[in-house]
């Protein structure tokens, strides 16, 4: 079994921020999927779903807040007794231009507190992640302010494209396995 994990914060007045798009992606698979999320497990929201492909797979909505989203992923990775191979985080990432989605397996946090606690918390950077691009502010001073603000009406508008994208990433990481779905999404997007 996988389990999917879209990275952010909960509650409304982290809705449409930047840092939220790993939740964005969760909310689209809800309603994709029509798959209710109501059960609360190690301060994670989870939803099951079943493919077609016969691959059933959590999706989760970590509730710890972004800077301690790891103590969620170590939980339900725990409970259900998953491979590491077999978490996929989705994230975002402000060093990829706005709405390009990649796929990466292992590495560093490049910064994001919520990959730090997450590869803290499992002992192992090597599990798959989802990472979309939300563009860097030009100066790391303004960070905190960007990543915690909701995109503006352009922005809007591109990365709704890139949560579809993100979606399809991570089911076809499910059905075809990484190195495949990467060699697709990991090519120059128009």
């Amino acid at each position: 079994m996988f389990a999917v994990f879209g990275l952010g914060n909960p509650g409304t007045k982290y809705l449409m921020n930047r840092h939220n798009v790993g939740y964005m992606v969760i909310d689209k698979m809800v309603q994709e999927f029509k798959t209710p999320m109501k059960k609360l497990e190690c301060q994670t929201i989870v939803g099951h779903l079943n493919r077609i492909s016969g691959e059933d797979f959590l999706i989760c909505k970590p509730l710890s807040y972004m800077n301690d989203s790891g103590t969620s992923v170590r939980g339900i990775k725990a409970k259900y007794n998953l491979d590491l191979e077999k978490i996929i985080v989705i994230q975002d990432d402000l060093d990829l231009p706005l709405g390009e989605v990649r796929l990466k397996q292992g590495g560093g946090a490049g910064g994001h507190n919520g990959i730090r606690s997450v590869t803290k918390c499992l002992g192992d950077p090597n599990y798959l992640r989802i990472k979309i691009g939300i563009d860097h502010p030009g100066d790391s001073s303004q960070v905190i302010d960007y990543v915690l603000n909701d995109f503006n009406r352009r922005e809007q508008v591109c990365i709704q494209k890139s949560l579809e994208t993100a979606l399809f990433a991570c089911l076809d990481c499910i059905d075809y396995g990484f190195l495949k779905a990467a060699n697709k999404y990991n090519q120059k997007q128009n």
